[in-house]
């Protein structure tokens, strides 16, 4: 029989039958959850113990789904440091492509890859991501692409690998044949806790052959879901001209960020059940621009949060929950006392109205729901992950009420809600458990050597930031700017 575990009395959260983005309907009930193999099989008020059970005490901890993570970049954990041209931390998004993607991305060997793959899955386990979309911009090489996968398989963690579909030249010379060779290992995996997803961010300028052949081709491999940066506020072609053309989009796909889309493009992808990632930090900080998070949930368009690149930002979702759910707050608030639209909440005005919101209308609860189960349903699997429910993958995760930030919560619905939301971090998931097995136990990983893979981590991030710091010394930062911009169809008096 497979191995149980039964976690005894913790605060378990409950998702209504009726739970929807913008009605959350969430509930916490002090119950047991009993795991076998890798599914949940009960949960109620009291479970006997199983014999050869492992026995989790839960008491004074809320017991959720884990967080499911839209969209990340795993692998750029050893870009940590770079401060060329300026800290990544305060590079605009243009900035950022041209430090990381054109500077510093070709000097990673896939050792490199591999030891940064699995920082980067350590520290989004260890905050309690159970899943992540994985945008595997990093599949610079056969090699590159099979070492991320072995440290992401390593550390325990579920992940659609979203194989990067780069230039032309590369996907005809290599890409397309190996994108078939990975598919079929992983369908052939005995957990299948990783599986083929296709990053795709040339089908913004390719024509409708090169796309139709590029889709055929990863469904062919085994690709379920297919991702892509798509930002209106920087690109020149709307998603309805894109769709238009090549009548490729459909549900299985992801969009990140999608701030500042039109009336039309929200239209299409609702009627398309295209998913949104919406990525609080990075979009704030980048120039992106306003977060669609709480916009896409007025419209019925399935929305999660994910983290992006967590070289410039935290890795955890507690911090994106709480960025969202304030600047949401902010947008409505400034609308109401300057007497703008939505959209133009931040414009001046001559005459404010000075009025002031009666009660919030964006909440914690909301926040808990996009962090996971609104993940789940953007990555079509609310079937398998998302919520605590008989049936599905056991990925759980116990966050303790003890901690300095979080002693003195009441155990009432709002205020777990609450404490998950603002005042929670990292530090406070002291287990998690994903496809039945202990990943994180009393706030220590488990699956791996820390130590080691720290240590390990720390050689080849030295070697490959000073590879960095050496290549950036002959980059005309300007000039690199300037083609970026060029190729994105960004007039120069739009820079400012």
């Amino acid at each position: 029989m497979p191995a149980s575990i039964l976690i005894q009395g913790g605060h378990v959260l409950h998702f209504g039958p009726e739970s929807t983005a913008t009605n959350p309907s969430i509930i916490f009930k002090a119950q047991d959850v009993l795991v076998r193999g890798n599914k949940i099989v009960e949960i109620a008020d009291s479970i006997p113990v199983p014999p050869g059970a492992t026995v989790i005490d839960a008491k004074d901890h809320i017991v959720s789904p884990g967080f499911v993570d839209t969209h990340r970049h795993l692998w750029q954990a050893g870009m940590r440091g770079i401060v060329k041209p300026k800290p990544i931390a305060d590079q605009t998004l243009m900035e950022y492509m041209c430090s990381v993607r054109t500077v510093a991305q070709p000097l990673f060997s896939a050792e490199d890859m591999y030891w940064s793959q699995l920082v980067g899955a350590c520290e989004a386990i260890s905050a309690g991501v159970t899943t992540i979309l994985d945008q595997a911009q990093g599949s610079r090489s056969p090699a590159h692409v099979e070492r991320a996968i072995d440290a992401t398989r390593e550390s325990g963690l579920r992940s659609i690998y979203a194989y990067f579909r780069h230039e032309p030249e590369p996907w005809k010379e290599w890409q397309a044949k190996h994108m078939g060779e990975i598919g079929k290992m992983l369908h052939a995996s005995e957990d299948q806790r990783i599986t083929l997803g296709l990053g795709y961010d040339p089908i913004t300028w390719e024509s409708p052959e090169e796309i139709h052949e590029t889709m055929a081709i990863a469904k062919n491999a085994g690709s379920t879901l297919t991702t892509v940066h798509f930002l209106p506020t920087h690109f020149a072609r709307t998603l309805n001209e894109m769709h238009e053309s090549s009548h490729a989009f459909d549900s299985d796909f992801v969009l990140s960020h999608f701030n500042h889309a039109s009336a039309e493009e929200m239209k299409l992808t609702k009627e398309l059940g295209i998913g949104i990632s919406c990525t609080p930090e990075t979009e704030l900080a980048m120039s992106h621009g306003q977060v669609a998070l709480f916009d896409c949930a007025e419209q019925g368009i399935k929305a999660g949060l994910g983290i992006d690149t967590h070289i410039m930002c935290s890795g955890d979702m507690f911090g994106q929950m709480r960025l969202a759910l304030q600047s949401a707050r902010s947008i409505r608030n400034a609308s109401l006392y300057l007497g703008t639209s939505h959209g133009q909440a931040l414009a001046a005005a001559a005459s404010p109205a000075r009025k002031l919101p009666r009660s919030l209308i964006h909440t914690s609860a909301h926040m808990v729901r996009f962090a996971t189960l609104g993940g789940a349903e953007t990555l079509n699997m609310a079937d398998r992950v998302g919520s605590l429910e008989v049936g599905k993958l056991a990925d759980i995760i116990l966050i303790s009420l003890l901690s300095p930030n979080i002693l003195g919560t009441s155990r009432d619905t709002d205020s777990l809600a609450s404490a998950m939301v603002v005042l929670a971090n990292a530090h406070d998931v002291k287990t998690v458990i994903i496809d039945g097995e202990i990943v994180k136990k009393d706030g220590k990983l488990t699956k791996v050597n820390w130590e080691n893979v720290r240590d390990n981590f720390m050689v080849h991030h030295k070697e490959v930031n000073a590879n960095i710091q050496k290549a950036s010394e002959s980059t005309d930062w300007d000039k690199e700017f300037e083609m970026l911009r060029a190729s994105w169809y960004i007039g120069p008096e739009r820079v400012v």
